[in-house]
């Protein structure tokens, strides 16, 4: 089946798909798990965090309170708070974990896949950054350490990320040189992650909160 294409609102101006780019930081450093086959708490459980609390359809606000913290932290203000912390979802099949802080580890994606599933792992600091680990059955079947080039990285694509990469790469930019979000793109594609922060907020989450 092929991946569903990005709708021109479920893009940002720097490519970033538009639930993410309302969840991150003005300066995002953020990492994103996708997985087929496992639910969150499964997922949650794996790559860490401890449950604080679950959001109801249109529960997430609809913006952030300021420019700088996320809607994530203002989200848990009544919780406590912290920066640390993970959103978890389902959207068919495939369960989302997306870290505010980029704190997670893409050789998880092998321990996600295994028993026949499949995973990926993509993360964007602030340092510039941008790499994407995906994995099969246990095994590493793609990595990319910077961000996707169709002139030179289309060698060796597996068959599960050729639709989320021909997905992403479908987006009409105004700038397609300052594209901060093809990378992001592909993975949430592969998940049919393609939706608005709108859409986004209507489904239930997950919020876990973990230590460095």
């Amino acid at each position: 089946m092929n991946n569903p294409l990005f709708s021109a609102d479920a893009v940002s101006l720097r490519g970033i798909p538009d639930w993410i780019d309302r969840l991150a930081w003005e300066d995002p450093n953020h990492s994103l798990y996708v997985v087929r086959g496992l639910d969150p708490a499964e997922v949650i459980g794996i790559v860490g965090g401890e449950q604080v609390r679950t959001l109801a359809p249109g529960e997430l606000p609809e913006d952030t309170a300021d420019e700088w913290s996320g809607v994530v932290p203002h989200a848990l203000e009544a919780a406590g708070g912290g920066d640390l912390l993970r959103v978890a979802g389902r959207r068919g099949d495939w369960t989302f974990v997306y870290d505010t802080f980029g704190g997670m580890d893409g050789e998880l994606a092998k321990t996600l896949s295994k028993g026949g599933r499949a995973a990926a792992y993509v993360v964007n600091s602030i340092s510039g950054i941008s790499r994407v680990d995906c994995a099969e059955d246990g095994s590493g079947v793609y990595e990319l350490d910077d961000s996707y080039d169709p002139d030179y990285d289309q060698e060796n694509v597996p068959e599960l990320l050729r639709n989320a990469i021909d997905a992403a790469m479908a987006v009409d930019l105004e700038d397609p040189d300052w594209d901060l979000g093809v990378n992001m793109r592909i993975v949430c594609a592969l998940a049919g992650l393609t939706w608005t922060y709108e859409e986004f907020r209507q489904h239930p989450l997950t919020i876990a909160r973990y230590d460095e």
